[in-house]
């Protein structure tokens, strides 16, 4: 712009600053009570979760997070701790935190919100805000308006995390510099960034392959990766190949992979927005996702290096297809180093060609802090149960109570025999626990995959005891434990899946008999112990944390005693069986389990 007296004057775009543009800022530092940059549009998802790191030289407020009718924000305060307060409708809350936070140290800080509460941990403690209202599942992972500092009372300090930018357009900001103090590399009981990581220009740790956390002390065994804007993994050089498929599902905004040539340019990539999904090649294609809102897109990807092709598929059946120049040498997802808009969220179910992907680098990426379970996801839970268990970032159970079944426990249980799939069981009340010399057990089943727990016993404080039933590449197996070691006797004759089949088990002291169909084997048990100590219940078709069966079991006995849906105590993911055994078969039993 034209200055006073001839010349000019720079007004620089964020993210740079200095009298000619010239320093990229990359960590803001807010150097007076009027200090903010604001993103207009960002997408701030505090249902998944954010962190930021700050460190503070002088208090004053640090962010606000902004969306219609609601307000976060959080107040460094004269006495070194953070004050939040939320504003939804006319409702007002606040939480002060329970730790200090030092001047001219780096802090970390991570949010998260349900329904309602909001949890804010740092260092290693966490304080929640209970929000009693209905209100706030409603603003969950929105477009929120996210502003770091104040116009008018800002804190003094630097501010980083939240990526190179969270958005690149409308930003308004003022009295911002770059932040250069601080070092939160070194831990004293770790040295800089662990014995692999490297600590970058930021005071931050690289990590190697495998490693995450803020000096790179935690191992990384996560298969669904979370990125915030810094962070992107480079898959293994595959050059043997002429064709490889990707396939994952996302969640989240920004650069899904980048391609690049062997001198570094760019070829191919996709980026997801808010409204669309882009792939940029030689030519650039658009689908238009209506009513994205951070839904998990499941995504299909096609490399062709022979005709250098990519062709994208979606899950909602939309496909996209491009042209690229040149060799590809280098793919990243989730962004690279030099990308413009990395991505922010989680990826899960990450393949190539079918198989686990291998990594030779990645940098900021960290275990998915999201879970598939939501509020008020299993309609009918019952209490003293852990009604949702989630699976993963994506996927969850439902504990229902013995009345309903379904995957969200939205089916009121008719008396049909029930289904089972590798995520499902059916607990019982064990009415003669705790001990038996002898224990008989009666199934009559029929399953489409050749492996998966039948049965289990549940163990005790005081025993590991135990007994289980299950199937092992299409052939039944027993195994059992007294407590002096295991025993286990398998049928060496595969069942076949789809047709029914009996089993019948009888347990007398050490010794076991199992029965199926018309085969028989036995097995003994080590040590001097005669006795099955066992819980209080018991599970049929798998167990929390176990693989189960996939198929039906249609009559069900223990100790000649005939066992009905009415017996349970809870159920997960049931379905019904579309048919019962024929009434001709020599399997068909008086009872059923129903």
């Amino acid at each position: 712009i034209n200055a006073e007296y001839g010349g000019f004057a720079c007004q620089c775009q964020y993210p740079y600053s200095g009298a000619n543009c010239e320093t990229k800022i990359v960590v803001p530092k807010l150097s007076s009570s009027r200090s903010h940059v604001t993103f207009i549009t960002s997408i701030v998802d505090i249902a998944a979760g954010f962190e930021f790191r700050f460190r503070p030289e002088q208090s004053g407020f640090v962010f606000h997070l902004i969306y219609d009718n609601f307000e976060l924000s959080a107040e460094y305060t004269s006495r070194k701790r953070l004050r939040f307060t939320a504003t939804l409708g006319k409702n007002d809350f606040s939480q002060t935190s329970s730790t200090s936070f030092a001047a001219n140290e780096w802090h970390m800080v991570r949010i998260k919100a349900n329904a309602k509460s909001i949890t804010f941990s740092y260092n290693s403690q966490s304080d929640e805000m209970s929000m009693k209202t209905n209100q706030l599942k409603q603003i969950l992972r929105k477009q929120h308006k996210f502003r770091i500092g104040d116009k008018s009372n800002s804190f003094v300090g630097c501010f980083y995390d939240m990526g190179e930018s969270l958005g690149r357009n409308n930003i308004e900001f003022s009295d911002v510099e770059y932040c250069s103090e601080g070092n939160t590399c070194v831990a004293p009981h770790l040295g800089p960034c662990g014995q692999r990581g490297e600590c970058n220009e930021l005071g931050h740790c690289d990590c190697p392959v495998g490693r995450y956390g803020q000096y790179c002390e935690k191992e990384r065994i996560s298969r669904n990766p979370s990125f915030n804007r810094d962070g992107y993994m480079l898959l293994e050089e595959r050059p043997d190949e002429k064709t490889f498929e990707m396939t994952l599902a996302a969640q989240g905004t920004g650069a899904v992979f980048v391609a690049y040539d062997k001198r570094g340019n760019e070829l191919v990539s996709m980026v997801i927005d808010s409204t669309s999904i882009r792939l940029y090649g030689l030519a650039e294609e658009t689908v238009y996702i209506k009513g994205y809102d951070g839904a998990w897109l499941d995504l299909s990807i096609i490399f062709d290096l022979r005709f250098k092709t990519v062709y994208a598929e979606l899950g909602t059946g939309e496909s996209m297809l491009v042209y690229f120049s040149s060799k590809l040498s280098k793919l990243y997802i989730g962004g690279s180093p030099n990308f413009s808009h990395n991505f922010r969220g989680c990826f899960t179910e990450v393949k190539i060609n079918e198989e686990e992907p291998v990594y030779t680098k990645q940098m900021n990426v960290v275990e998915c802090p999201m879970e598939g379970c939501y509020e008020d996801a299993c309609s009918n839970s019952i209490s003293g149960e852990n009604s949702c268990v989630s699976n993963g970032p994506r996927y969850f159970s439902c504990v229902c109570d013995g009345t309903f079944v379904g995957d969200k426990c939205e089916i009121q249980w008719n008396g049909q025999t029930p289904r089972f799939n590798e995520n499902s069981f059916l607990k019982f009340r064990n009415p003669e626990h705790n001990t038996k010399d002898n224990l008989m057990l009666s199934l009559v089943f029929k399953v489409s995959d050749g492996s998966g727990l039948l049965f289990s016993t549940e163990s005790t404080t005081q025993h590991a005891d135990y007994m289980k039933l299950g199937l092992d590449q299409g052939r039944v197996y027993l195994e059992y434990d007294l407590g002096a070691g295991s025993a286990r006797v398998r049928c060496p004759r595969t069942v076949d899946e789809e047709e029914w089949h009996f089993v019948h088990v009888t347990l007398r002291g050490k010794h076991a008999i199992l029965r199926v169909d018309r085969w028989a084997g036995e097995a003994v048990s080590p040590g001097q112990r005669n006795v099955l100590d066992v819980g209080s219940h018991f599970y049929l078709g798998g167990a929390p944390g176990e693989a189960g069966m996939s198929g039906c079991v249609e009559s069900m006995a223990v100790n000649d005693e005939p066992l009905t849906m009415s017996d349970t105590v809870a159920s997960s993911n049931i379905n019904y069986c579309e048919e019962n055994v024929p009434e001709t078969s020599i399997y068909k039993l008086r009872y059923r389990l129903k």
